[in-house]
């Protein structure tokens, strides 16, 4: 692969590679408390199942890359402990050599570099992926205990909707059962008016009786009064002999 290549090639994925740490504060999130959010959830699982995926084909490309440039350091080694064997069997001054020394040497530390940056960002990669997974995995179980609350509310609400049923019924029967009371108090209640005024009237004429009693009974009395004012006058042996004549 040339070196040129594999450069941009290893820019792009630095440049997708700190982008994670935004993508991963997402799944820092409190408890979930309705469906919305459950399914808003649910969408970011997905999303961030292909990232992980994605993130997983870059770190494979990476280690490809590292290990070809790791084989070219090899290669660029044995070129360069050939050339200098060269060097020394060959008949080139010492100014050119020594030039020649310097411009391999700056190249082996710059591919040297390029592979130690490589390997610090794949070490990057790796972290933010295990923090990926954890959030991922706190998320599942958030998810879990949601939909488990979810499903207890659901099963709550049933029970709830069949003792309100079973209080319908009951508040039924004790309608039926108050209106046949309220029914039957208002019978008994228009009996009793009835009886009253019958015994009113009959209390009524019964007192009328009574007074007309008295009225017969103090005329008697008044005939009687004026009888012993009569008898008062007449001597006591004067009943005595009507007696005796009577016999």
């Amino acid at each position: 692969m040339p070196r040129k290549n594999v450069c941009a090639s290893l820019r792009n994925v630095g440049e997708i590679l700190w982008r994670v740490p935004k993508q991963c504060n997402i799944f820092r999130m409190q408890e979930p408390v309705s469906k919305s959010s459950l399914l808003t959830q649910k969408e970011d699982v997905g999303h961030y199942k292909e990232v992980v995926q994605e993130k997983d084909v870059l770190i494979r490309n990476n280690k490809e890359k590292i290990r070809e440039l790791e084989t070219e350091i090899t290669e660029l080694k044995t070129e360069r402990q050939n050339l200098q064997m060269k060097l020394k069997a060959s008949t080139l001054d010492e100014n050119g050599f020594h030039e020649i020394m310097i411009s391999y040497d700056d190249f082996f530390q710059k591919i040297w570099k390029e592979r130690e940056d490589i390997l610090s960002k794949n070490a990057i990669v790796e972290s933010y992926l295990e923090n990926l997974e954890c959030s991922y995995h706190e998320l599942l179980e958030k998810f879990q205990k949601a939909k488990d609350v979810i499903f207890g509310l659901k099963r709550n609400q049933d029970l709830l909707v069949n003792e309100l049923d079973e209080y319908k019924e009951i508040i039924e029967v004790l309608e039926h059962k108050y209106e046949s009371l309220r029914i039957h108090s208002e019978k008994t209640i228009a009996d009793a008016n009835v009886q009253l005024d019958e015994q009113q009237q009959e209390s009524l004429e019964e007192i009328a009786k009574l007074k007309s009693k008295v009225v017969q009974r103090q005329a008697k009395i008044n005939e009687l009064e004026k009888q012993i004012k009569v008898d008062d006058h007449k001597p006591l042996y004067v009943p005595l002999r009507n007696r005796m004549v009577n016999k």
